[in-house]
């Protein structure tokens, strides 16, 4: 498994209070250190905070009656955090980027740097935490830049599109993965959760990073890699694609850029590295099905997470195209 996998374990929290100064005092440390005060009426007053963590993000829910406000004099810098309100506004103001007022379905990243002041009311909303670090060897490892000068320009979503996919995108990791007991405990899921959100932080939000891609005087990608390291690079997807595997394990293995390697894979065999991986991890699930005692309580959804396919219905119809039968057909032989 990669050094920079996920620990297999999902964290449950929660708190709920109808006392306002419990809720202050839980408030003010529980995301970051901070001077809060609620607001508006006391009477009928209630909170509430659910999480779902593991070592290196947290999706957690906040819901509280009253408004919020705070001021926090320098916002951490090994977490992004970024939060979308599905009821409530939220405003971040005098901060060193541009202030930013968000309503329901929109996407706010918390200032990466600096001070901030937040005024918020009436609020249910989502707060996703990422380990800083993480995200930035994840955008390193895409685009070559030097993890340590990943730097954001705003706050708000490159556009309303980009703002939906991040909320898709958080939904998905929360439901399909986090929320889930059987798949909140596959090293592979946990891994791909963090990946999908840290990419799409760095495509929702204007960054280095991204603006590197679209560069146009950037060197373009040639994929000028030799044959047998591309066959190398193959065999080891083939082999490993029961561990979490990312772009910064492929560089290593290939020893050259990620984007150099996926594009010589994609001259030679017509896909992309995460294809040829997805593809060697459906037939590792078709193994184990053929292995596997169908009197002895096996579940099909559950070797599947093993291996890294979390949405049972997508895993079904990809399985069946790829071995003309169901999974459970296969298990039956």
């Amino acid at each position: 498994m990669s050094d920079d996998a996920m620990s297999s374990a999902v964290v449950r929290g929660g708190f709920a209070t109808a006392d306002p100064r419990k809720a202050e005092e839980f408030l003010s440390t529980t995301y970051v250190d901070q001077r809060l005060q609620l607001t508006g009426p006391r009477e009928g007053f209630t909170a509430a905070v659910s999480s779902l963590c593991t070592p290196d993000l947290a999706v957690s829910r906040l819901e509280t009656s009253a408004g919020l406000i705070h001021t926090v004099d320098e916002v951490p810098a090994d977490v992004l955090i970024v939060s979308a309100p599905t009821r409530g506004h939220i405003g971040y103001f005098d901060n060193a980027y541009h202030d930013v007022q968000t309503v329901v379905a929109d996407a706010v990243l918390s200032p990466p740097l600096g001070r901030v002041h937040v005024e918020s009311d009436n609020l249910d909303i989502t707060i996703v935490t990422l380990d800083r670090g993480r995200v930035a060897d994840y955008a390193a490892s895409l685009t070559g830049l030097d993890p340590r000068t990943l730097a954001f320009d705003g706050l708000a979503p490159l556009t309303p599109a980009m703002a939906r996919y991040w909320t898709d995108a958080v939904a998905h990791v929360r439901e399909d993965v986090l929320a889930d007991p059987w798949a909140g405990e596959q090293p592979i899921l946990l891994d791909q959760a963090f990946r999908t959100l840290a990419a799409a932080l760095v495509s929702t939000f204007a960054n280095n990073a991204l603006a590197r891609t679209t560069d146009p005087q950037a060197p373009p990608v040639r994929g000028d890699v030799s044959a047998a390291t591309v066959r190398e690079l193959a065999d080891y997807l083939d082999t490993h694609a029961d561990r979490a595997i990312g772009p910064a394990d492929i560089a290593a293995v290939g020893d050259a850029p990620y984007r150099e390697l996926a594009e010589g894979v994609r001259r030679r065999y017509g896909r992309h590295p995460a294809e040829l991986l997805w593809r060697a991890r459906l037939h590792g699930v078709h193994r184990d099905l053929l292995d596997a005692d169908p009197h002895a309580g096996v579940i099909v959804t559950h070797v599947a997470a093993r291996w890294g396919f979390g949405r049972p219905a997508r895993f079904r119809i990809a399985y069946a195209r790829a071995f003309d039968e169901s999974p459970e057909d296969t298990l039956l032989r």
